[in-house]
């Protein structure tokens, strides 16, 4: 049995743990120590109060050494990040796009150069069909589904088109050109839509 402070090989499992699956020290003491911390809260405040001298004396090197380990466990878990950006961006889209908004403000001509670079890099035969598959791409992130081959209001088997309010700019639905004709005829009136049907069924 392994003593005190020496580490287990990788894979092996710890003498004390009853969990069917194998698991090194470090992994071991990290569960002991959260599980004793949840049973203590005034160990827990203790710690916090000794992290938080320990990144007073020498703050660079605290924020250094998190920068790096976070960036570790990124490059480690590409999945949760992705997930985790995706849930972040679906509860707090204000938030988001206002950030966004900043961030290209600071660096817009960094940006622009970048995507001068990007366009470049295409053969001016293939840069339309790129185009048309980044468009239709971006329409459906926004959708939340890609196009449909059949109107949403009216069911016609036709070309859709991505139909949003004009005042909040929400995405409503694909219709088709038709459907999207009409509605943007009467400025999605209600009202005067209520007319019409009125009108056609008394006449």
């Amino acid at each position: 049995m392994p003593g005190p402070g020496r580490p287990l090989p990788t894979g092996e499992q710890h003498p004390n743990w009853k969990g069917g699956i194998s698991m090194d020290k470090k992994t071991y003491h990290r569960g002991y120590q959260r599980k004793y911390r949840a049973e203590n809260p005034e160990e827990k405040e203790r710690q916090r109060i000794l992290r938080k001298k320990r990144i007073a004396k020498n703050p660079e090197e605290y924020r250094a050494k998190e920068a790096h380990k976070a960036q570790e466990w990124r490059k480690r878990n590409p999945e949760k990040v992705r997930e985790g950006r995706r849930r972040y961006v679906g509860n707090h889209p204000d938030k988001v796009k206002a950030d966004n908004k900043k961030y290209y403000q600071r660096h817009s001509e960094r940006i622009k150069e970048h995507y001068r670079k990007k366009r470049a890099e295409i053969p001016p035969e293939k840069r339309k069909e790129f185009y048309l598959t980044q468009r239709e791409t971006r329409l459906a992130r926004i959708a939340g589904r890609m196009r449909q081959q059949r109107c949403e209001l009216c069911g016609a088997m036709e070309k859709t088109v991505f139909d949003h309010d004009h005042l909040t700019g929400n995405f409503r639905g694909w219709i088709c050109n038709r459907c999207n004709t009409v509605l943007g005829a009467v400025h999605d009136d209600v009202g005067l839509l209520n007319l019409m049907i009125k009108y056609l069924q008394e006449r």
